[in-house]
């Protein structure tokens, strides 16, 4: 899964679904992820949860977050 995520580029995500919460899991990650890691709870659900793993876009000039209402970083 992390070398998943090493192969996104900026703006990228892949959804992630599994039995049970994954909250593990996002501290693995916020700890090795850098800045630009973003997770997003899609569904909590007894049985299912799915969580949108990915980066956030980044400019060059400006490594900020995308004000993009329907960007999904």
């Amino acid at each position: 899964m992390f070398e998943a995520y090493a192969d996104l580029d900026d703006g990228e995500g892949f959804t992630l679904v599994n039995d049970h919460d994954p909250k593990p899991l996002y501290h693995q990650f916020d700890a090795e992820g850098g800045p630009e890691f973003r997770w997003e709870y899609r569904k909590r659900d007894p049985g299912e949860f799915r969580v949108l793993i990915g980066k956030a876009e980044t400019d060059d000039d400006d490594p900020t977050v995308s004000e993009d209402p329907n960007a999904p970083f």
